[in-house]
C-alpha cells in the first residue's frame, strides 16, 4: 500500500508549440516574386530555399517539408521561447497548487514539462489550463542484437571517395572518411572514451562551439574529444557508461578502424576480426540518459536527450532502446514522441530506433520506433 502512494512521474505537454516548430517560422526572405508567379501554393510558403523554388501546386507535400528544414530565426527563437516560457511557468503555479512538483521543462522540439505527483492524477492534470496531454511516465530499455558485418557496410563505402579499407586485407592505421562532417547523436548508456574506437587521433576535431556538455556535471568535459563533442546526462551521473550497450552502439556506429589485436586492456578484438564502425569519421554527441544505472531509460531523459540533439545541431539520432507500443497512434506519449519526431524531421535530422528483439510475429515493433518519421532498425540472424 505504502508503494502504491509512492509520487510517480508525469509528462505533461502544454498547446504553445515548441521553439522550433515549423509554423514558427516566419519569412526572411519576403520573396521577389509571389507565390502564384512562381507556381508554389501559398499554403507552403514558409521560407523557401533555393532546391525547394519553382514547384507545383501538386508538390505542395514535398515542398513543405524542404521549406521547413533548418531553424527559426534567433529572433523568432527568443520571442518564442518566451511565449513558451511564459506558459510553462503559469502551469508550474496551478500545477503546484494540486500538491505537483515540476522537475524539467522542454520548450525546442517540445513542449513539456515533467511533473511527480499522486498516482492516477492524469485527469487532475489534464484539467489543468494550457495542458495539451498527459501520460504516465514509461520505462524504456535497451535493444542491441545485431553484427555489423551482416549488413555489407564495406560495400556503401566502396562508392566514397578515399574509404580505401578493405576488410580481405585490412591495413592498420588507413583513415577511412566515410561520415566526415556528420554529427550522430548516441541516446544511450553513455560511452567509454577510452576505447580504442574513438581515438580518431590527429584526424579529427571538434568543430567549431564545441564541446559541450552539460553544466550541472562539469565532470563530463573529460568525456569529450576531437571525436566525441558532446557529453550530457540527465541524473547527475558521469557520461561514462557502465553497462556497455551505449559504447557498443557508438561503435557500431562510428567507431573508427581497429586492427585485429587492438582492444581494451591488451584483449584481442573478437575471432581475431578488425573492428570498424559504419561512419568512422562521423562526430558522435552523447546522450546519456541510464540515469539509475541500470540500462533503463525514462520518458523524461529521452525527450529531453531530444531537445538537446536539437540545440547542439545533431544530423542523426540513434535510439537503440524500446517499450511494448500498446496504444499505438492513441497513445498520449507516443503522440508527444511523434509532435517532437516533427520538429526534428523538419530540422533534416534523420531518426533511428531500434525495433526490439521480440516477433517475428505481428506487433512485435516496440515504441519510439513505430513512429512514420523514425527508421526502425530490426534485429537479424545469420
Amino acid at each position: 500500500l505504502a508503494e502504491a502512494q509512492q509520487p510517480v512521474r508525469y509528462i505533461v505537454e502544454l498547446q504553445n508549440a515548441p521553439v522550433f516548430a515549423v509554423n514558427n517560422r516566419t519569412s526572411s526572405a519576403a520573396a521577389a516574386s509571389s507565390p502564384a508567379q512562381r507556381n508554389v501554393s501559398p499554403a507552403v510558403e514558409f521560407n523557401l530555399p533555393a532546391r525547394a523554388r519553382l514547384l507545383s501546386a501538386d508538390d505542395a507535400q514535398s515542398a513543405a517539408a524542404t521549406a521547413a528544414a533548418g531553424r527559426p530565426s534567433p529572433q523568432d527563437q527568443a520571442v518564442v521561447l518566451a511565449l513558451v516560457q511564459r506558459q510553462q511557468a503559469d502551469f508550474d503555479a496551478h500545477a503546484a497548487a494540486f500538491g505537483f512538483r515540476s522537475i524539467r521543462h522542454l520548450a525546442h522540439v517540445a513542449n513539456i514539462v515533467v511533473v511527480e505527483g499522486a498516482p492516477h492524477s492524469e485527469a487532475t492534470l489534464s484539467a489543468l489550463p494550457g495542458v495539451k496531454r498527459v501520460a504516465r511516465e514509461r520505462i524504456y530499455h535497451a535493444n542491441f542484437d545485431a553484427s555489423i558485418a551482416l549488413h555489407q557496410i564495406d560495400s556503401a563505402w566502396a562508392a566514397i571517395p578515399g574509404a580505401t579499407y578493405n576488410k580481405a586485407n585490412p591495413s592498420a592505421g588507413v583513415w577511412n572518411p566515410a561520415g566526415q562532417g556528420v554529427k550522430i547523436g548516441i541516446i544511450d548508456t553513455g560511452i567509454d572514451a577510452t576505447h580504442p574506437a574513438f581515438n580518431a587521433g590527429t584526424h579529427m576535431t571538434a568543430p567549431a562551439g564545441f564541446p559541450k556538455w552539460n553544466s550541472d556535471v562539469p565532470q563530463n568535459q573529460t568525456i569529450t574529444s576531437g571525436k566525441i563533442i558532446v557529453a550530457r546526462t540527465y541524473g547527475g551521473q558521469l557520461a561514462q557508461d557502465v553497462d556497455g550497450h551505449g559504447t557498443a552502439v557508438a561503435q557500431l556506429a562510428a567507431g573508427v578502424f581497429i586492427p585485429s589485436g587492438l582492444a581494451p586492456n591488451g584483449l584481442a578484438s573478437p575471432n581475431g576480426m578488425t573492428l570498424s564502425g559504419v561512419a568512422p569519421a562521423a562526430w558522435l554527441g552523447i546522450y546519456d540518459v541510464d540515469s539509475a544505472q541500470d540500462g533503463s531509460y525514462s520518458d523524461g531523459d529521452i525527450l529531453s536527450a531530444l531537445d538537446d540533439c536539437a540545440t547542439d545541431g545533431m544530423d542523426v539520432v540513434s535510439m537503440s532502446f524500446g517499450a511494448p507500443d500498446y496504444g499505438g497512434s492513441a497513445d498520449p506519449l507516443n503522440q508527444m514522441y511523434s509532435a517532437a519526431f516533427d520538429v526534428l524531421k523538419y530540422m533534416g535530422t534523420v531518426l533511428v530506433a531500434s525495433a526490439g528483439n521480440d516477433g517475428p510475429d505481428s506487433n512485435s515493433v516496440a515504441a519510439p520506433a513505430v513512429d512514420p518519421d523514425v527508421i526502425a532498425a530490426g534485429a537479424q540472424q545469420t
